[in-house]
């Protein structure tokens, strides 16, 4: 028996806000799961990354975020540097909703991309 996972990944460059901002990394986690008809399991996780935290510079200043979901998992990661922000939501189903403009409406990236990857768990008894 196979089972079809969906993975959405979403780049976006030169996006606007705040990106060393947990508000703003809770808030795209937190619509990520209601578009995707999603179930939160928990409080959201973030880590900053930044000189107090002991990063190097050159290694990118940023936040990462982790909501698990009944489904699986929302990760997002942003580097203020260069005002880039990675999103992956990754479920055991299909989802429906439009992610990519919901991401793109928050963050107004000058460019984004988008993919969504069908991934195979495949078993037998």
């Amino acid at each position: 028996m196979a089972y079809v996972s969906p993975l959405f990944y979403w780049t976006g460059y030169g996006c606007k806000g705040d990106l060393m901002s947990r508000r703003l990394v809770l808030r795209i986690m937190r619509r990520c799961v209601k578009v995707a008809g999603m179930t939160a399991w928990g409080p959201a996780h973030t880590r900053v990354m930044s000189e107090e935290d002991g990063a190097d510079r050159a290694m990118g200043w940023g936040l990462s975020g982790f909501q698990f979901i009944a489904e699986s998992h929302v990760a997002v990661h942003t580097d203020a540097r260069d005002g880039m922000v990675c999103v992956q939501v990754f479920s055991c189903r299909d989802f429906a909703g439009s992610l990519g403009k919901d991401l793109y409406r928050i963050l107004q990236p000058d460019r984004a991309y988008e993919c969504t990857v069908e991934t195979a768990l495949v078993g037998g008894a």
